[in-house]
C-alpha cells in the first residue's frame, strides 16, 4: 500500500509539475509576444519621427529659399525708394537748406545728409580742349 500511495503521490507531483511547466511556458510565450510588440511599436515610432523630421527639413529648406528670394526682392524695391528719398534730400539742399536743417526736418543723421551733399558739391570737370 505504501508503494501505491507513493506512486499516486508521484503521479500527482508529476501532474502538478507538468501543469506548472505548461503555465510557465504559456506565460513565457505571452511575454515574448508582448516584448516583440513593444520593439515593433518603438521602431515604428522612431520611423514616424524620422519621416516627419525629413519632411520638416524639406519644408524648411523651401521656406528658406522663398524667404531669401523675398528679401532680395524687398531690398531691390527698398533700394529704389531709398534712392528717391536721397534725391529729395538733394533737392532740399539745392534750395539752400542747411544740412542741419534737412537732417532735423527729416529726422535723419546729419552724416547721411552730408554724404548726399558731397557728390553734389564735387567740382564739375571741364573737358580738355587741347
Amino acid at each position: 500500500m505504501a508503494n501505491t500511495a507513493r506512486t499516486a503521490a508521484k503521479r500527482k507531483t508529476e501532474t502538478a509539475m507538468t501543469r506548472r511547466a505548461e503555465e510557465f511556458h504559456r506565460r513565457e510565450e505571452m511575454l515574448s509576444e508582448i516584448v516583440a510588440e513593444y520593439f515593433d511599436a518603438a521602431e515604428q515610432a522612431e520611423k514616424a519621427r524620422a519621416a516627419a523630421h525629413a519632411k520638416a527639413q524639406k519644408i524648411r529648406a523651401r521656406a528658406d529659399e522663398r524667404i531669401a528670394a523675398l528679401e532680395v526682392q524687398a531690398e531691390a524695391v527698398a533700394g529704389g525708394h531709398e534712392h528717391r528719398a536721397d534725391q529729395a534730400i538733394g533737392r532740399m539742399l539745392e534750395l539752400d537748406e542747411s544740412p542741419r536743417a534737412v537732417a532735423d526736418t527729416l529726422g535723419v543723421p546729419l552724416g547721411h545728409v552730408r554724404d548726399i551733399q558731397r557728390p553734389a558739391q564735387a567740382p564739375k570737370r571741364v573737358p580738355d580742349t587741347e
